[in-house]
């Protein structure tokens, strides 16, 4: 192995390895574009067998969806169906918001506002929306994304912060369960 394979690979142990604060990645260094790509490959498991997922690419706009979960719904014969009813349609809207989206940063409270809006004009069966960002919300964060549903007839959303994507088992996790 060369030596320039050799500082690739420690850098990349280094990034994964165990932070200061104990979590397993450093939220702060991962980039957006790691962060989407780690986020994409664990939604299919907060999901029961037979969801479809569909990452979507982001470039050119995404629509307010960075990942769409379709769970089955069942015919009165246990079969699995998409077509007529979609069953459970959950959007996922990743932010790659390691500074949180309160004080100095509450521009970007009308991003995820408008990212919300464009999913559900875009996906009009959407039940439920998740936004993932890895940061913990300020009092004043908690209760805009309380707002959020209230502004959207009551549509559940939930945030998946920092504290659930640092837990050993969020591939176990089911969203809105924080």
């Amino acid at each position: 192995m060369s030596r320039r394979s050799k500082t690739a690979v420690v850098r990349k142990t280094a990034r994964m390895s165990k932070t200061d604060d104990g979590a397993l990645i450093d939220w702060t260094t991962i980039g957006r574009e790691r962060f989407e790509r780690l986020i994409e490959a664990l939604i299919p498991y907060q999901h029961p067998h037979g969801t479809l997922v569909h990452p979507v690419d982001g470039r050119g706009g995404d629509g307010g969806i960075d990942a769409l979960a379709i769970e089955p719904s069942e015919d009165t014969e246990g079969m699995v169906v998409y077509r007529d009813d979609p069953g459970l349609v959950v959007v996922y809207q990743l932010k790659y918001f390691p500074d949180g989206f309160s004080g100095r940063n509450k521009d970007r409270q009308q991003q995820i506002r408008r990212s919300l809006r464009q999913a559900i004009k875009n996906v009009p069966r959407m039940k439920k929306w998740f936004l993932v960002a890895p940061c913990t919300a300020s009092n004043t964060g908690w209760e805009f994304l309380s707002k959020l549903g209230k502004e959207n007839h009551g549509l559940e959303n939930s945030f998946i912060h920092r504290g659930i994507l640092d837990g050993p088992k969020w591939a176990h996790h089911k969203p809105g369960c924080s």
